[in-house]
């Protein structure tokens, strides 16, 4: 449903290999073919995505993450893209070989409060993302932050204002 609103709290994702392809039309880790998606084709491209996250928020879904535990996980920890619109807060991530938290397409999401350990990047940002990121700690990753594309504003002030972590 696009206008979804869940509440995805107290869980805990430890060691989950999720490992769908980032090419086209390959197959996953367990053999299955993976659908071919044509260049510039988003539906293609974020079912990629989607499967190589443990929490996915996605179209214009908006709800909840909260208090949830992320640990080892091969894929992304959260990803938002679409139209998204979610709070994301008071999460603990650590050790993701992926981006921790992924942030694209036009995603408005809130980001706060979340604490991310030891990971590849913590958090990711690309395309039209205008995100509110705000409060996050940041522990011994290799990159705290990383931005691609032309990220949107994140409200009148100008662009991503509220880019604030601490570590």
């Amino acid at each position: 449903n696009d206008n979804a609103q869940p509440v995805v709290e107290y869980n805990i994702l430890k060691n989950n290999k999720r490992k769908a392809p980032d090419a086209l039309g390959t197959l996953d880790s367990v053999g299955n073919h993976v659908l071919e998606a044509h260049i510039g084709d988003e539906g293609g491209s974020q079912r990629r995505m989607v499967d190589r996250a443990s929490i996915a928020i996605r179209d214009r879904a908006a709800g909840t993450v909260r208090r949830n535990r992320l640990e080892k996980n091969s894929g992304h920890g959260i990803l938002l893209c679409g139209s998204a619109r979610p709070c994301v807060e008071h999460n603990e991530i650590c050790g993701q070989e992926t981006a921790a938290i992924f942030i694209q397409d036009g995603s408005a999401a809130t980001v706060r409060w979340n604490v991310l350990q030891g990971g590849r990047c913590d958090i990711l940002l690309c395309g039209a993302a205008r995100p509110l990121i705000d409060s996050n700690t940041t522990i011994h990753g290799d990159k705290a932050m990383v931005v691609r594309g032309k990220v949107a504003p994140a409200g009148p002030e100008g662009p991503n204002q509220r880019l604030l972590l601490h570590g």
